[in-house]
């Protein structure tokens, strides 16, 4: 696995990263590990351990996320959006 000399930089030297995950992306992260990169599972539980407890990684709970507005009449924009997969 490669990482970019700065983030290890930023990290050990400075003191100055800081990573900042919610439950879905540190589950995804772990099915990719395990499922793609065949990470040995005594080793994934050490990751896992490591998301879960190290101090310079902060979780967060991602807020409810509507599908539809509430405001009807940007409901036409959002299905809009969605059928053209655009970002507004």
């Amino acid at each position: 696995m490669v990482i970019n000399r700065r983030v290890i930089d930023l990290r050990q030297a400075h003191r100055r990263l800081q990573v900042i995950v919610s439950p879905p992306i540190v589950r995804e992260y772990l099915f990719v590990l395990e499922h793609y990169v065949v990470v040995p599972p005594k080793r994934l539980k050490t990751i896992e351990n490591r998301l879960a407890n190290a101090s310079y990684i902060t979780h967060v709970n991602l807020g409810k996320r509507f599908f539809l507005s509430r405001d009807p009449k940007d409901n036409m924009l959002m299905t809009r959006q969605k059928s053209e997969r655009q970002n507004f």
